[in-house]
């Protein structure tokens, strides 16, 4: 089953704005491993964080709309979890935003 997912990443800000444009790159194509098919991207760029992450007080956000198997969700967590670059993530399901007719 096909459901739709928004995957927010935070993205160490370490990184000059080349490396993150390829880390972007090769996100694309981790969703493209396991099926998924970006629906809509939101690059916020480099943003303060709430809190530290990791010791950073900053972060380069990204925000990515995606349809995939859900059977794939797992495994694409299990590399978002273990990519150092990634400082911190979140894989959400979207609800249904069709609005209910009486």
């Amino acid at each position: 089953m096909t459901r739709a997912y928004e995957v927010a990443i935070v993205i160490s800000p370490e990184q000059s704005d080349a490396e993150i444009e390829r880390f972007l790159h090769t996100l694309r194509q981790i969703f493209g491993k396991y099926e998924g098919k970006i629906e809509v991207e939101d690059i916020w760029g480099r943003r303060p964080t709430a809190y530290t992450l990791r010791g950073h007080n900053e972060g380069f956000y990204a925000f990515f709309q995606i349809t995939m198997p859900a059977d794939k969700v797992a495994a694409l967590e299990t590399d978002l979890k273990l990519n150092e670059q990634i400082i911190r993530h979140l894989i959400t399901i979207q609800e249904d935003t069709g609005e209910n007719t009486k």
